[in-house]
């Protein structure tokens, strides 16, 4: 499972104001797969059963880690300063993000962390990460200090 985020900046022109622009963006994205990461250990998920994981059982709500194989499958790339690719290669990765029904009937709800994270869907205990926000408060105070 992969999500692509890109920022939108722009500035004056070439040279060390556009180089400063790409670092914060740069910067702000990294931070946003940091957040997506961190989404994965409180515990807001809703979940219908209790569960039996390696380290017990588990209601709801719950977090989304087990033995943490998903959290660690997470990587990041960028295409340029402005486009940054989030994926995680566990092989469920999209049936826990998305929800799934399983070959013996069993629905696995949807987790969509990253959709969390960027707000547009609501779990209580996941903080919000308002990426423009971010990016024009980095943006203000990088020019402030020039």
């Amino acid at each position: 499972m992969s999500i692509r985020v890109e920022t939108t900046v722009t500035g004056p022109g070439p040279g060390e104001m556009n180089q400063m622009l790409q670092e914060i963006s740069r910067s702000t994205l990294v931070e946003l797969f940091g957040r997506y990461q961190a989404s994965f250990n409180p515990s807001a998920w809703n979940w219908p059963r209790e569960t039996k994981r390696r380290v017990g059982t588990v209601g709801s709500p719950r977090n989304i880690v087990d033995i943490g194989t998903l959290r660690q499958s997470g990587t990041y790339s960028f295409a340029d300063p402005y486009t940054m690719e989030a994926r995680w290669s566990a092989s469920y990765a999209t049936a826990v993000h998305e929800g799934a029904r399983l070959r013996n009937g069993t629905i696995l709800p949807a987790r969509p962390w990253t959709d969390a994270v960027r707000g547009t869907v609501k779990v209580s205990g996941i903080p919000v990460f308002p990426l423009g926000k971010k990016l024009q408060q980095r943006i203000q105070m990088a020019v402030a200090g020039s």
